[in-house]
């Protein structure tokens, strides 16, 4: 038991019966498909993730669902997709001038090939400290980021709207209920 669940059966729930595996089976086929067809697949694997947490978030042990209202998937998955992209586009712009600064790499060393060393080496040097000093930048907003959208998903899902994804403080007093009302069952 961890915080009150079974861990085997969160481990094998989806394997108990032919039906569940048949669900499990499509579920992976959609993820092997956002490998050839870019976000649509995902979205709804994401939509039918919503159903799974809102079913914790009810008290009810796991279990798959059939797969069915596409649309609901789709724009559950959507509201999460939103929610990830609007929290991580602080790394995203962090990332803009490190992709730019690696593809305009190569070209200015070609042009300070006249034989002067001392121009191209401290391009080098600017260059190294510039990218390292944004990496150094990535890693702690990267982790905050993957502290925080979790915990908004979850949020979201709770409260089945996309604006109280941004208002985490009040995620304390919604815990509380949801506890209260988990222990009244």
């Amino acid at each position: 038991m961890l915080f009150g669940f079974d861990i085997n059966h969160l481990f094998t729930f989806p394997f108990q019966d032919q039906e569940l595996g048949k669900r499990f089976l499509l579920g992976c086929l959609l993820c092997m498909a956002s490998l050839i067809i870019p976000i649509l697949p995902w979205l709804v694997v994401s939509g039918y993730g919503a159903i799974l947490i809102r079913q914790v978030l009810n008290g009810e042990k796991p279990h798959l669902v059939p797969w069915e209202n596409w649309d609901v998937l789709l724009k559950d998955g959507a509201r999460l997709f939103g929610i990830r992209l609007i929290y991580a586009s602080p790394l995203i712009l962090l990332m803009i001038p490190i992709f730019l600064l690696s593809f305009a790499f190569p070209l200015f060393p070609a042009r300070t090939q006249n034989g002067d060393s001392h121009h191209l080496s401290m391009f080098l040097l600017v260059f190294s400290m510039a990218m390292t000093g944004l990496f150094i930048l990535m890693m702690p907003l990267s982790l905050a980021v993957g502290l925080i959208v979790p915990a908004a998903e979850i949020y979201v899902i709770a409260k089945n709207a996309s604006a109280p994804g941004f208002r985490l403080r009040n995620g304390g007093r919604y815990s509380k209920r949801i506890e209260a009302a988990s222990s009244s069952h």
